[in-house]
């Protein structure tokens, strides 16, 4: 495989993820200072929500604004690109193979609706897209969501 170049230092690139993750809570921060009365609070890096912790807000009036932040340092590689198989790639462990992102994030997901109602969760990455995150094919569909029985209307 070809040595990649982009510009930054190891701890340069975490820095600049964490540069990244900023700029989007920022953004959350002034909508709050613009509209006070949509958020309680804003956090970042909310442990309470697991795997959707990157920034968090809880509206006004019910449920929680999750966004998750996924930085890379050379966001135009092929190799890098927001797909499917990165989404659901599960990694070696020392324990067996680790979850998925995707399969993280919907079990936050669901613990979440369960105690607090999301009205709002994102996934933000400077990764271009891949053709089959944009268009799965016939053959790997994604299932669709469904909330637990205790948040659907009845």
């Amino acid at each position: 495989m070809a040595k990649h170049q982009h510009p930054f230092t190891v701890p340069g690139i975490r820095r600049a993820g964490d540069e990244f993750q900023d700029l989007w809570g920022i953004e959350l921060l002034l909508e709050w200072l613009e509209h006070p009365e949509r958020y309680d609070w804003v956090r970042f890096e909310c442990d309470d929500v697991g795997a959707l912790d990157d920034v968090v807000a809880r509206r006004r009036e019910g449920g929680l604004v999750c966004r998750q932040m996924k930085h890379t340092a050379e966001p135009d590689r092929p190799d890098l690109a927001a797909s499917w198989s990165w989404l659901t790639k599960r990694e070696a462990g020392a324990k067996g193979s680790r979850r998925s992102l995707l399969q993280r994030w919907a079990d936050a997901l669901d613990r979440t609706l369960d105690d607090e109602g999301i009205v709002d969760a994102g996934l933000f990455t400077k990764r271009r897209s891949s053709s089959t995150a944009t268009r799965p094919s016939r053959r790997r569909r994604a299932k669709s969501f469904r909330p637990p029985r205790t948040t659907r209307p009845r």
